[in-house]
Parts: structure tokens; sequence; C-alpha cells
């Protein structure tokens, strides 16, 4: 495919991502845990810690990113997924230079209600063909965070 689990060495530290190819569509998926002190009227939303891979000046990559939830005695994977955002460009940094963007909304609660405790899957897809990509190598997503509403 064309979104797989890489490894990357510098000179003081190796991480592993999802590295997404520039051609064509890649798709990886990411699952998370939507915390257990939700607030009774969440407003949830993703951050993206990414950057593109040697060699690459500052562009925009394309997502199209769709989730669903899945509670406890439901089968995995879930429901049908849910679209989250669409053909969406999210702005980066020079070569090995970390971004951290948001989704579009501030609010996703509204597209697709989460509750406590559910395991949170998400499909991250990088449309490099889109004209709007114009990140001309690989790109490496990092980790998909949620930020939600919580009581403390």
């Amino acid at each position: 495919g064309n979104a797989y689990w890489v490894g990357r060495t510098s000179a003081t530290l190796d991480v592993s991502c999802i590295e997404y190819l520039d051609s064509g569509n890649g798709c990886a998926t990411y699952w998370g845990v939507v915390p257990f002190n939700l607030a009774p009227t969440p407003a949830w939303n993703l951050y993206f810690y990414h950057a593109p891979f040697a060699g690459t000046t500052a562009g925009n990559v394309v997502l199209s990113v769709s989730a669903s939830r899945v509670a406890a005695t439901q089968s995995i994977p879930g429901a049908a997924l849910t679209n989250l955002m669409a053909l969406v460009s999210l702005s980066t940094q020079p070569a090995g230079v970390l971004a951290i963007s948001t989704g579009v909304a501030t609010n996703f609660d509204g597209t697709l209600a989460i509750t406590s405790g559910d395991f949170l899957q998400m499909q991250v897809w990088r449309v490099g063909g889109n004209a709007n990509d114009t990140v001309n190598n690989s790109w490496d997503l990092y980790s998909v965070v949620m930020q939600t509403d919580v009581v403390t």
C-alpha cells in the first residue's frame, strides 16, 4: 500500500511513524480511548503531529479523515465510519521539522458523538494525487491525538 509503518533514525533519536507515499492514496488506521472523565457535552478535536520526509520543502498535504466509536460489547471494527474531514489541506514545515495541525472543526461532537471509555477508530487518508497536495515526497504522521473537554 501507500502507507506503512517505518522507523526513522537520526543522530539523537530513533522514532517510528506511518509513512505515506506521495503517489496516489494511502490509508492508515489509528485507535484511541475516549477519556473516562469525559465532560457531559464534550467538544473534541484531533491534532496531527507530522513532517515531510527528507529533501522536501514546506507545503501542504491533503487528508480525508473518518472515524467510528466502538463501545464495550460491540464488534470490532465497529459501526460504519463517519466522515470528519474531506480533502483538507494541512500545512507542513520543511523536511524533518515537526508541525502540529488541528482538525477542521473545533468540535466534532456534532458529527460523531463519543462516550466515556469508547474506543475511537480513525482512518487517515493522504490523497497524494490531489492538486492541492504540494509535498512531493513521503509524508510522516507520528501521532493523531484527541483533545476533548473533561471533568476535573
